[in-house]
């Protein structure tokens, strides 16, 4: 199963701090919507190349450790 990283803003926090302390489950409900909707939406744009760079990068970390 991939993981997924998402970056919440200071508001977007707040947003889920006054969730819990209202318990406001329609807006948590509605609020895990909109985060489903943002994390799908980045991953439309899914660049391989980035990963191909991020592979090689790897590689030459992996062969830095070796050698320590």
């Amino acid at each position: 199963m991939a993981k997924t990283l998402i970056s919440l803003d200071e508001q977007q926090i707040l947003r889920i701090e006054q969730i819990i302390m209202e318990q406001d489950e329609p807006g948590a409900l509605k609020y895990l919507e909109d985060l489903r909707k943002m994390i799908k939406r980045g991953q439309i744009g899914c660049n391989p190349l980035e990963f191909k760079a991020r592979e090689g990068v790897d590689h030459v970390i992996d062969k830095a450790k070796k050698q320590i």
